[in-house]
């Protein structure tokens, strides 16, 4: 129920920053769907996927948490920069996620400006070379953990 809650949540918070001319939207059987909103200028801007197990192009220097399993993903165009929004679920704890992702984003050269650890979740935010962005936000669950990655780069980098 959380985890649904969750792809509802943030497919609404995504749509709804959308100036948007043409939508589509596909469902592929069982929970798998497919929402895709092109901007103003005829040029997609939203691609949101949601299924069990999607596959992911993560942004160079970034990977998967290992065996977590992808419940939705999000690329957002914004013009000059492009989001990957992906909301994953592990076994593993919010602060193993943490932990995993702090490397590879300190590896990328991000520098933090926001970390949080309150109730089981786990919060960290910070700004790259090239203004990119990175957040995660991980929540303990019943099964696991849900967690939010978005990883924002200008386009080129």
């Amino acid at each position: 129920m959380m985890r649904k809650m969750v792809i509802v949540f943030v497919t609404s918070l995504l749509l709804a920053g959308c100036n948007s001319s043409d939508t589509g939207a596909s469902r592929n059987g069982g929970d798998d769907a497919q929402v895709r909103m092109n901007g103003d200028d005829g040029k997609e801007a939203l691609n949101v996927s949601i299924g069990a197990d999607l596959a992911v192009d993560m942004p160079k220097g970034y990977t998967l948490y290992p065996g977590a399993m992808v419940i939705t993903k999000s690329n957002v165009d914004q013009g000059d920069s492009t989001a990957l929004v992906v909301v994953m679920t592990s076994k593993d704890s919010p602060e193993k996620l943490a932990s995993f992702y702090r490397q590879q984003a300190e590896a990328a050269g991000v520098e933090f400006s926001m970390e949080n650890t309150s109730g089981g979740a786990q919060t960290l935010m910070g700004k790259g070379p090239d203004d990119t962005v990175f957040s995660l936000s991980a929540l303990a669950d019943d099964s696991g953990t849900t967690a939010q990655l978005t990883i924002g780069v200008a386009k080129g980098s």
